[in-house]
Protein backbone atom coordinates (compact mmCIF):
# COMPACT_ATOMS: atom_id res chain seq x y z
CA UNK A 1 0.00 0.00 0.00
CA UNK A 2 2.52 2.51 0.75
CA UNK A 3 6.58 2.24 -0.73
CA UNK A 4 8.16 1.11 2.78
CA UNK A 5 11.14 -0.69 1.29
CA UNK A 6 13.98 1.18 -0.03
CA UNK A 7 17.71 0.18 -1.28
CA UNK A 8 19.87 1.68 -2.98
CA UNK A 9 23.99 2.02 -2.95
CA UNK A 10 25.28 4.53 -0.62
CA UNK A 11 29.40 6.26 -0.30
CA UNK A 12 30.67 7.76 2.72
CA UNK A 13 33.60 10.98 2.90
CA UNK A 14 37.07 9.26 3.73
CA UNK A 15 38.96 11.36 6.44
CA UNK A 16 42.88 11.74 6.22
CA UNK A 17 43.53 9.33 9.25
CA UNK A 18 42.05 6.85 7.00
CA UNK A 19 43.57 7.83 3.87
CA UNK A 20 47.11 7.67 6.11
CA UNK A 21 45.70 4.19 7.25
CA UNK A 22 45.33 3.17 2.71
CA UNK A 23 41.68 3.59 2.61
CA UNK A 24 40.68 4.92 -0.02
CA UNK A 25 36.38 4.68 -0.13
CA UNK A 26 33.95 3.23 2.11
CA UNK A 27 31.19 2.08 -0.24
CA UNK A 28 28.00 0.24 1.19
CA UNK A 29 23.89 -0.31 1.24
CA UNK A 30 21.33 1.87 2.55
CA UNK A 31 18.15 -0.38 3.18
CA UNK A 32 14.94 0.36 5.12
CA UNK A 33 11.91 -1.70 5.60
CA UNK A 34 9.62 -2.54 9.23
CA UNK A 35 10.79 0.81 10.08
CA UNK A 36 14.35 0.21 10.74
CA UNK A 37 17.12 1.59 8.36
CA UNK A 38 20.17 -0.88 7.92
CA UNK A 39 23.55 0.20 6.56
CA UNK A 40 25.79 -2.44 4.79
CA UNK A 41 29.26 -1.18 3.88
CA UNK A 42 32.80 -2.36 3.68
CA UNK A 43 36.42 -0.29 2.80
CA UNK A 44 38.50 -0.52 0.04
CA UNK A 45 41.87 -0.04 0.43
CA UNK A 46 45.19 1.04 -1.70
CA UNK A 47 47.36 -1.74 -0.43
CA UNK A 48 45.31 -4.34 1.02
CA UNK A 49 41.79 -6.37 -0.22
CA UNK A 50 38.37 -5.46 0.23
CA UNK A 51 37.48 -5.53 4.02
CA UNK A 52 34.52 -8.12 4.90
CA UNK A 53 30.53 -6.03 4.93
CA UNK A 54 30.07 -4.37 8.31
CA UNK A 55 26.47 -3.89 9.07
CA UNK A 56 24.56 -1.01 11.23
CA UNK A 57 20.99 -1.70 12.33
CA UNK A 58 19.29 1.54 13.35
CA UNK A 59 15.51 1.92 14.43
CA UNK A 60 13.46 4.76 14.05
CA UNK A 61 13.08 5.27 17.88
CA UNK A 62 16.31 5.83 17.57
CA UNK A 63 17.03 8.89 15.85
CA UNK A 64 16.51 12.28 16.58
CA UNK A 65 16.87 13.88 12.81
CA UNK A 66 16.70 12.63 9.38
CA UNK A 67 17.89 15.38 6.89
CA UNK A 68 18.66 15.77 3.24
CA UNK A 69 21.02 17.88 1.42
CA UNK A 70 21.04 17.99 -2.26
CA UNK A 71 24.06 18.23 -4.46
CA UNK A 72 24.83 19.16 -8.05
CA UNK A 73 26.29 15.67 -8.53
CA UNK A 74 24.15 13.76 -5.88
CA UNK A 75 23.03 14.17 -2.09
CA UNK A 76 23.69 13.53 1.30
CA UNK A 77 21.98 11.87 3.99
CA UNK A 78 22.58 12.74 7.47
CA UNK A 79 21.20 10.71 10.61
CA UNK A 80 21.39 12.39 13.93
CA UNK A 81 20.46 10.15 17.25
CA UNK A 82 18.37 11.18 20.16
CA UNK A 83 21.34 10.55 21.84
CA UNK A 84 24.70 11.25 21.55
CA UNK A 85 26.35 7.99 22.75
CA UNK A 86 23.93 6.15 20.69
CA UNK A 87 26.69 6.23 17.62
CA UNK A 88 29.74 5.49 20.18
CA UNK A 89 30.65 2.04 18.26
CA UNK A 90 29.58 2.96 14.77
CA UNK A 91 32.83 3.36 12.92
CA UNK A 92 31.37 5.51 10.24
CA UNK A 93 30.19 8.11 12.46
CA UNK A 94 31.52 11.39 12.52
CA UNK A 95 30.80 14.04 15.02
CA UNK A 96 27.79 12.09 16.77
CA UNK A 97 26.09 12.08 13.10
CA UNK A 98 26.16 9.52 9.93
CA UNK A 99 26.67 11.23 6.26
CA UNK A 100 25.92 9.03 3.43
CA UNK A 101 26.44 10.04 -0.22
CA UNK A 102 24.18 9.25 -2.78
CA UNK A 103 24.73 8.94 -6.47
CA UNK A 104 23.06 11.35 -8.83
CA UNK A 105 21.07 8.19 -10.18
CA UNK A 106 19.83 7.57 -7.15
CA UNK A 107 19.06 11.23 -5.63
CA UNK A 108 14.85 10.48 -6.25
CA UNK A 109 15.21 7.34 -4.14
CA UNK A 110 16.94 8.89 -1.65
CA UNK A 111 14.72 12.04 -1.11
CA UNK A 112 11.14 9.83 -1.53
CA UNK A 113 12.94 7.06 1.50
CA UNK A 114 13.97 10.88 3.38
CA UNK A 115 10.57 11.77 3.10
CA UNK A 116 8.96 8.81 4.01
CA UNK A 117 11.30 9.00 7.07
CA UNK A 118 10.25 12.51 8.31
CA UNK A 119 6.78 11.80 7.88
CA UNK A 120 7.17 8.11 10.01
CA UNK A 121 8.96 10.07 12.47
CA UNK A 122 6.66 12.83 12.83
CA UNK A 123 3.64 10.19 12.98
CA UNK A 124 5.52 8.42 15.72
CA UNK A 125 6.03 11.51 17.89
CA UNK A 126 2.14 12.33 17.83
CA UNK A 127 0.57 9.15 18.47
CA UNK A 128 -3.35 8.58 18.66
CA UNK A 129 -4.21 11.37 16.09
CA UNK A 130 -7.85 10.98 15.51
CA UNK A 131 -8.03 10.30 11.25
CA UNK A 132 -11.46 11.02 9.83
CA UNK A 133 -11.51 11.59 5.83
CA UNK A 134 -14.50 12.69 4.03
CA UNK A 135 -15.31 11.34 0.74
CA UNK A 136 -17.97 11.14 -2.00
CA UNK A 137 -18.53 8.34 -4.17
CA UNK A 138 -19.99 7.83 -7.72
CA UNK A 139 -23.98 8.69 -7.58
CA UNK A 140 -26.20 5.66 -8.19
CA UNK A 141 -29.07 6.95 -10.23
CA UNK A 142 -30.59 10.08 -8.53
CA UNK A 143 -28.62 9.06 -4.89
CA UNK A 144 -25.97 10.58 -3.93
CA UNK A 145 -23.02 8.54 -1.88
CA UNK A 146 -20.97 10.28 0.16
CA UNK A 147 -19.00 9.34 3.64
CA UNK A 148 -16.41 9.36 6.31
CA UNK A 149 -13.20 6.68 6.47
CA UNK A 150 -11.38 6.82 10.03
CA UNK A 151 -9.80 3.78 11.47
CA UNK A 152 -10.69 1.84 14.97
CA UNK A 153 -9.29 0.45 17.34
CA UNK A 154 -6.17 -0.39 15.40
CA UNK A 155 -8.65 -3.02 13.90
CA UNK A 156 -10.62 -2.06 10.73
CA UNK A 157 -10.82 0.58 8.47
CA UNK A 158 -14.67 1.45 8.51
CA UNK A 159 -16.41 3.51 5.80
CA UNK A 160 -19.20 5.70 7.85
CA UNK A 161 -21.69 5.85 4.21
CA UNK A 162 -24.25 7.94 3.46
CA UNK A 163 -26.86 7.19 0.96
CA UNK A 164 -29.51 10.03 0.13
CA UNK A 165 -31.97 10.21 -2.26
CA UNK A 166 -31.13 13.88 -4.11
CA UNK A 167 -33.36 16.55 -3.42
CA UNK A 168 -35.61 13.92 -0.98
CA UNK A 169 -35.66 13.05 3.06
CA UNK A 170 -34.89 9.34 2.02
CA UNK A 171 -31.37 8.90 3.89
CA UNK A 172 -29.86 5.33 4.77
CA UNK A 173 -26.34 4.44 5.84
CA UNK A 174 -24.01 1.87 6.31
CA UNK A 175 -21.29 0.90 8.33
CA UNK A 176 -18.61 -1.35 6.50
CA UNK A 177 -15.43 -2.39 8.25
CA UNK A 178 -12.58 -3.57 6.26
CA UNK A 179 -9.88 -5.54 7.86
CA UNK A 180 -6.24 -3.94 6.80
CA UNK A 181 -5.16 -7.44 5.76
CA UNK A 182 -8.02 -7.92 3.14
CA UNK A 183 -6.72 -4.24 1.59
CA UNK A 184 -4.36 -5.27 -1.55
CA UNK A 185 -3.67 -1.40 -2.43
CA UNK A 186 -4.43 2.01 -1.24
CA UNK A 187 -3.45 4.96 -3.45
CA UNK A 188 -3.68 8.46 -3.87
CA UNK A 189 -4.41 10.17 -7.29
CA UNK A 190 -4.00 13.89 -7.17
CA UNK A 191 -5.67 16.65 -9.18
CA UNK A 192 -5.63 20.11 -9.56
CA UNK A 193 -9.34 20.32 -7.96
CA UNK A 194 -10.29 17.05 -6.60
CA UNK A 195 -8.12 13.39 -5.37
CA UNK A 196 -9.21 10.42 -5.89
CA UNK A 197 -8.86 8.11 -3.36
CA UNK A 198 -8.39 4.54 -4.65
CA UNK A 199 -8.67 1.38 -2.59
CA UNK A 200 -8.28 -2.06 -4.32
CA UNK A 201 -9.49 -5.38 -1.55
CA UNK A 202 -8.05 -8.58 -2.31
CA UNK A 203 -11.55 -10.39 -2.79
CA UNK A 204 -14.53 -8.40 -3.91
CA UNK A 205 -16.46 -8.12 -0.30
CA UNK A 206 -15.37 -4.89 -0.20
CA UNK A 207 -16.55 -3.61 -3.88
CA UNK A 208 -20.18 -6.00 -2.90
CA UNK A 209 -21.05 -4.25 0.03
CA UNK A 210 -20.60 -0.37 -0.87
CA UNK A 211 -23.81 1.37 -2.87
CA UNK A 212 -22.56 1.18 -6.68
CA UNK A 213 -21.08 -0.98 -8.98
CA UNK A 214 -17.06 -1.50 -9.04
CA UNK A 215 -14.83 -3.44 -11.64
CA UNK A 216 -11.80 -4.11 -9.34
CA UNK A 217 -11.68 -1.33 -7.12
CA UNK A 218 -13.26 1.62 -5.26
CA UNK A 219 -12.38 5.68 -6.80
CA UNK A 220 -13.31 8.13 -3.93
CA UNK A 221 -12.91 11.79 -4.98
CA UNK A 222 -11.15 13.53 -1.58
CA UNK A 223 -10.12 17.09 -1.40
CA UNK A 224 -6.50 18.48 -1.59
CA UNK A 225 -6.94 19.33 2.28
CA UNK A 226 -7.02 15.77 3.19
CA UNK A 227 -3.80 14.99 1.52
CA UNK A 228 -1.87 14.96 4.62
CA UNK A 229 -4.64 12.80 6.68
CA UNK A 230 -4.49 10.27 3.81
CA UNK A 231 -0.52 10.24 3.77
CA UNK A 232 -1.29 8.87 7.69
CA UNK A 233 -3.88 6.64 7.17
CA UNK A 234 -1.99 5.08 4.19
CA UNK A 235 1.01 4.79 6.61
CA UNK A 236 -1.03 3.43 9.57
CA UNK A 237 -2.89 0.76 7.07
CA UNK A 238 0.56 -0.10 5.88
CA UNK A 239 1.85 -0.91 9.42
CA UNK A 240 -1.12 -2.47 10.63
CA UNK A 241 -1.02 -5.12 7.62
CA UNK A 242 2.66 -5.84 8.28
CA UNK A 243 1.71 -7.09 11.04
CA UNK A 244 -1.03 -9.03 10.31
CA UNK A 245 0.51 -12.75 9.49
CA UNK A 246 2.10 -12.59 13.07
CA UNK A 247 -0.78 -11.98 14.87
CA UNK A 248 -2.30 -14.72 12.26
CA UNK A 249 0.47 -17.21 13.15
CA UNK A 250 0.59 -16.67 17.05
CA UNK A 251 -3.88 -17.38 16.84
CA UNK A 252 -2.83 -20.61 14.51
CA UNK A 253 0.08 -21.77 17.19
CA UNK A 254 -2.24 -21.44 20.29
CA UNK A 255 -5.12 -23.22 18.54
CA UNK A 256 -7.87 -20.24 18.81
CA UNK A 257 -9.88 -18.33 16.11
CA UNK A 258 -7.46 -16.22 14.11
CA UNK A 259 -9.60 -13.11 14.73
CA UNK A 260 -12.92 -10.61 13.87
CA UNK A 261 -13.62 -11.27 10.14
CA UNK A 262 -11.90 -8.93 7.11
CA UNK A 263 -15.46 -7.49 6.64
CA UNK A 264 -18.16 -6.30 8.44
CA UNK A 265 -21.58 -4.27 7.61
CA UNK A 266 -24.02 -2.51 9.78
CA UNK A 267 -27.35 -1.02 8.29
CA UNK A 268 -28.49 2.03 9.87
CA UNK A 269 -31.83 4.69 9.76
CA UNK A 270 -30.65 8.27 8.93
CA UNK A 271 -34.21 9.52 7.79
CA UNK A 272 -34.45 13.35 8.28
CA UNK A 273 -37.48 14.70 10.12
Amino acid sequence: MLPTEFSFPVSMDVSVADVLHGITEIEGLLSYASESLTIEYQTNGLFSRTSPIAVVDLTLDSLREVILKRRTSGSKITLRPKRLSAFADVPISTNAEIVLKVKRAHRNEAEALVTLLQRVMSYKSTPGEQIRIPFRGPNVGLRQIKGFLYLEDDEFLVFDVKNALRGGFDTNGQLIKVAPRALQEVDLAEGRIRDRLRIRPKNRGLLEAMPGSYKDELRLKTRRKHREQIARLRYELARLESRGPVQAETAADSGEPSGAPDLETQERSLNSD
